[in-house]
């Protein structure tokens, strides 16, 4: 073989290593960037159940003021305890086929703050984040959801007084619905407000 030849295949062999460098180098950035992706991705995820899970805790304090009104209640029944215990979780009644506030609970870390969800097929909760028991078979989620309700008082609308001088004087609601969950084998929260009105 000639030394032409000898420094011909060399010179090939050099090129096969560094493209081989240059695609592997490439393909773990890639794989690095598809694995921070995911991540993302499973972040984002619990964040916008929670958020909704927040939503939804809001919503209940609405139907249940609506609900009062079609009735012919006060708007604020079943949504403040004059007792001051303002912490409570929403609780679906298939039974009645109505939502309430059970005031129990009062801290988002009591167990009756614990979001479960229902994968018995045949369950009309199926698929349902909820607080309480369920028949037949339910799994804990890492999702804790507590609802607080400050009545709003007429004497001073821009302050959330913990009780009104007369049960009269409640003109709204402000309600947080607060949700933690774990995420990464760190606890996250967030709080959502709304203000409630009897406008009618």
């Amino acid at each position: 073989m000639s030394k032409h030849h000898r420094r011909q295949f060399g010179q090939g062999l050099l090129e096969v290593i560094i493209a081989i460098a240059v695609i592997a180098t490439g393909l773990a950035g890639v794989m690095s960037l598809t694995g921070y992706s995911i991540k993302a991705a499973d972040v984002s995820s619990q964040q916008v159940m929670a958020t909704n899970l927040a939503r939804e805790g809001l919503e209940v304090v609405r139907h249940i003021r609506d609900s009062n009104w079609l009735a012919g209640a006060v708007f604020y029944d079943g949504l403040v305890q004059f007792d001051n215990d303002l912490n409570g979780t929403a609780k679906y009644h298939r039974i009645h086929n109505r939502w309430e506030i059970d005031f129990e609970v009062d801290d988002i870390m009591d167990e009756e703050a614990n979001l479960m969800i229902s994968n018995n097929l045949s369950s009309a909760l199926y698929g349902i984040y909820h607080h309480g028991t369920v028949p037949g078979d339910k799994k804990d989620t890492t999702y804790q959801r507590l609802l607080t309700i400050y009545p709003i008082c007429a004497a001073a609308p821009d302050s959330f007084a913990i009780s009104c001088p007369a049960p009269e004087n409640i003109i709204g609601l402000r309600v947080l619905a607060e949700v933690q969950w774990l995420e990464r084998g760190q606890t996250k929260s967030l709080v959502l407000e709304d203000r409630l009105f009897n406008w009618k």
